[in-house]
C-alpha cells in the first residue's frame, strides 16, 4: 500500500469518525433537550405536589373543624337528651295531674247529677205532699 493509498484510507476513516462525531453531537443535543424538557417537568410536578401538600394541609383543618363541629353538636345532643329527660319527667308529673283533675271532674259531675237527682226527687216528694 503507497503512502497516498494509506493517506486517503486514513483521511476516509477521519471522515467516517467525524461523522460519527458529528451524530454523536447531534445526540448529545437532543439529549440535552429531552434532559431540559425532563427538568422543567420536574419542575412542574414539584409545583404540584406543593399544591397538593397545601390541599391536604387546608383538608386536615376541614377535618379538625369538623371534628369539632361534630363535638360540638354531641353536647347539643347531649343537653337535648338531659332537656328530653327533665322533659319526660314534667310530662309524667302533668299526666298525673291530669289523671287527678279527670277523676276529680268525674267525681264533681257525679255529685252534681246525684244533686240534681235528690233535687228533682225532693221537689217531687214536696209536691206529691203539698
Amino acid at each position: 500500500m503507497s503512502e497516498q493509498e494509506f493517506q486517503t484510507l486514513v483521511i476516509t476513516e477521519l471522515r467516517g469518525i467525524r461523522g460519527d462525531v458529528e451524530l454523536l453531537r447531534h445526540d448529545v443535543e437532543g439529549l440535552k433537550q429531552d434532559v431540559e424538557g425532563l427538568k422543567h417537568d420536574v419542575e412542574g410536578l414539584k409545583q404540584d405536589v406543593e399544591g397538593l401538600k397545601h390541599d391536604v394541609e387546608g383538608l386536615k383543618q376541614d377535618v379538625d373543624d369538623l371534628k369539632q363541629d361534630v363535638e360540638g353538636l354531641k353536647g347539643e345532643v347531649d343537653k337535648v337528651k338531659n332537656g328530653m329527660g327533665a322533659f319526660g319527667n314534667e310530662l309524667a308529673i302533668l299526666n298525673v295531674r291530669v289523671d287527678t283533675y279527670q277523676k276529680a271532674s268525674g267525681q264533681v259531675v257525679n255529685l252534681a247529677f246525684g244533686l240534681i237527682v235528690t233535687a228533682v226527687i225532693t221537689i217531687i216528694g214536696v209536691m206529691w205532699a203539698g
